[in-house]
């Protein structure tokens, strides 16, 4: 059964580090197409707006967004 829109198989794969293709390429899952709700980066916006609408507040929302990623690799890759 697919997570908001992700294969199980392409999930582990990723999460287990699966990364020797013994199988062969063809026989290995591809990159999960995105969920119908968020269709790729364009969809950003909408995706602010509506946790926006959820209460959330600017600072929260920016954190949500990709703050959190550049804070963990500022303080794992320290410049």
């Amino acid at each position: 059964m697919p997570v908001l829109g992700w294969s199980p198989d392409a999930l582990g794969w990723m999460r287990n580090g699966r990364w020797d293709r013994a199988t062969g390429p063809s026989a290995a899952p591809s990159f999960p197409s995105w969920p119908k709700w968020f269709d790729g980066p364009k969809d950003f916006g909408s995706l602010s707006d509506g946790l926006d609408g959820a209460g959330f507040t600017s600072i929260e929302r920016d954190l949500v967004l990709g703050g959190n990623w550049l804070r963990l690799f500022g303080e794992v890759f320290p410049s």
